[in-house]
């Protein structure tokens, strides 16, 4: 009999955790598409930052900037430069499938603006697709506070009511 109960609780115990990590598990998601967002932003400051002080070779530039903020940034191959790139920015990997369509676009295009326009243009799209950017990052910092914290609670109660209804 009390290793039935014990069988129990621990059942309940499991799933009430079971449920919070998949609230968790949500939860991380909101968080890692505003670290992106943070990251495509610090490296288009990084880029802008450079052409103001001392343009470099494009791909030198890129990798620099792509070794401050973290970004991968591979660009080997022998076709030109703005092919790598369109190569680079039609398929998101990892981290980078969280960022909405928008912004990844927005982001794609100003960089690939490096290959076709003056050093001005190229600094004013850098800096404007930046502020966008942090702006995007403002309203996902929010929105994974608050549904951050709804996506574990609610996954504590969805498990706890799974919980009582196997009891």
């Amino acid at each position: 009999m009390i290793w039935m109960l014990t069988a129990k609780a621990l059942g309940t115990m499991c799933l009430v955790m079971l449920g919070g990590g998949v609230g968790a598990l949500r939860s991380r998601k909101l968080k890692e598409k505003e670290e992106m967002l943070g990251k495509m932003a610090v490296f288009l400051q990084t880029l802008c930052t450079m052409l103001e002080q001392r343009p470099d070779q494009t791909e030198t530039m890129l990798e620099r900037a792509a070794n401050v903020s973290g970004i991968s940034m591979p660009l080997s191959g022998c076709a030109p430069l703005p092919e790598r790139l369109k190569a680079r920015f039609s398929q998101k990997s990892g981290q980078e499938s969280s960022v909405p369509a928008m912004e990844w676009n927005l982001f794609s295009q100003s960089v690939l603006a490096l290959c076709t326009e003056d050093t001005l243009s190229v600094c004013r799209r850098l800096d404007y697709a930046r502020q966008c950017l942090e702006q995007s990052r403002e309203q996902a910092r929010e929105c994974a506070r608050t549904q951050g914290r709804l996506y574990r609670s609610m996954g504590i109660a969805a498990g706890a009511a799974a919980s009582l209804l196997l009891m």
